[in-house]
């Protein structure tokens, strides 16, 4: 079962979208919909409480949802302080509680689009680079100094190893998309994950570390759960399918899943209810909504309780009959998927100097290289590299 401990509505012009809630304190910030505002929430002391709204005068999105690629917010806080990453076209902001003010020392030729903080807090990731058109580096910033050096390009998230020591974030192209590892202050690994298409969110892992979500993509809203260190896909779910036979397509907003401090999946659905999926012993309950609303966030909070969003909608719920003890981080698992790997060589080619893992099995460049033929069950990526070296192949030779 779910209680509910608070809820707040956020108002009648208000349309939330985005959920982005900080990783130690009960922090919370959403984005609006309709426009680039942010609004900032503490949700401590079993409260919701609105403390800052930036940019609220802000324009009106474009009517062409096309034209919303790259104007969107992008946001990062800090590992521990109530700092918040704010990057928006040609500008990057830090806000705290003491204000807003813009990060000194860039160029005024910065273009990012994807932020985030190192796991220390030390310095900033930002890609592109300012000086990279190709998308290969992003540009490494301290907050004080300005760029401070280079590392390699990523577009969706970097997330830490609950027991820490290793970093995933995503790679994309049209076709297929990485998950790339490193270890945290090193170089990246060779052991990676292939993903059909592009489009995907920031990956999650359980609390305990032994499961990994990834939530997309572009062509299908599919939400894709691995074992870890295996990397082996233990559920593949179409989300539309938790929704009430007959209905209609939900409209999914890809920030609907967190896992619960004690390893349970959250998924919260466009009809008003709560997935609550245990990997553990294989079971999914649903609940409905306090409030009854579709939910369009759902985000795990440092007291361990989560906020549930809607349009207008925010509630603080935590699971009253819990199925575990609180989960912790074995380093174990993070030894294991090192030594089962290696690091990657500077400037090691992506993705053919990959082991790829698709969660059924692996391949390595050279195989990839040689494919020509996919049965209509194997990944779209794989049907699509067979069929452009099976094209290769017959071209005549010039």
């Amino acid at each position: 079962m779910i209680r509910s401990v608070a809820q707040i509505q956020a108002g009648p012009d208000v349309s939330l979208e985005g959920l982005f809630s900080h990783p130690g304190r009960p922090w919370v910030a959403t984005l609006d919909a309709d426009r680039p505002v942010i609004r900032v929430w503490d949700c401590s002391s079993d409260q919701i409480r609105l403390v800052a709204v930036i940019d609220e005068q802000a324009a009106p999105y474009p009517s062409e949802r096309w034209l919303l690629y790259g104007l969107t917010p992008e946001l990062a806080w800090h590992p521990d302080a109530v700092q918040l990453l704010i990057c928006t076209p040609g500008r990057l902001r830090l806000w705290s509680p003491q204000g807003l003010q813009d990060v000194a020392n860039l160029p005024a030729t910065i273009g990012y689009r994807d932020v985030a903080f190192s796991p220390d807090g030390s310095t900033v990731w930002a890609c592109p680079a300012a000086d990279d058109d190709q998308y290969e580096r992003c540009d490494v910033i301290a907050l004080d100094q300005g760029i401070v050096g280079s590392a390699p390009y990523w577009d969706t998230g970097i997330v830490e190893h609950p027991a820490g020591g290793l970093l995933l974030t995503l790679v994309s192209d049209q076709g297929e998309s990485y998950g790339i590892f490193a270890e945290t202050g090193g170089q990246r690994l060779r052991a990676a994950l292939i993903l059909d298409a592009d489009g995907y969110r920031k990956p999650v892992f359980s609390p305990d570390g032994r499961f990994l979500a990834i939530r997309g993509n572009a062509y299908q809203d599919l939400l894709s759960l691995y074992a870890f260190p295996t990397l082996e896909e233990i559920v593949r779910l179409p989300l539309d399918a938790l929704l009430p036979e007959g209905h209609p397509e939900g409209n999914w907003s890809g920030n609907e899943i967190a896992f619960d401090r004690y390893g349970t999946l959250w998924i919260g659905t466009p009809v008003g209810e709560i997935v609550l999926l245990d990997l553990e012993h294989d079971n999914a309950e649903k609940f409905p909504v306090p409030g009854g609303f579709p939910v369009l966030g759902v985000a795990l909070l440092a007291t361990g309780q989560l906020l549930v969003t809607g349009e207008r909608d925010l509630v603080l719920v935590e699971p009253t009959e819990p199925t575990a003890e609180a989960a912790e981080a074995d380093p174990a698992l993070v030894q294991a998927f090192i030594a089962g790997t290696e690091a990657l060589p500077e400037g090691s080619a992506l993705p053919d100097s990959l082991t790829l893992h698709d969660g059924r099995r692996s391949w390595d460049g050279s195989e990839l290289a040689v494919v020509t033929s996919a049965e209509d069950t194997d990944p779209m990526w794989l049907r699509a590299r067979a069929g452009i070296n099976q094209a290769l192949q017959q071209e005549p030779p010039r």
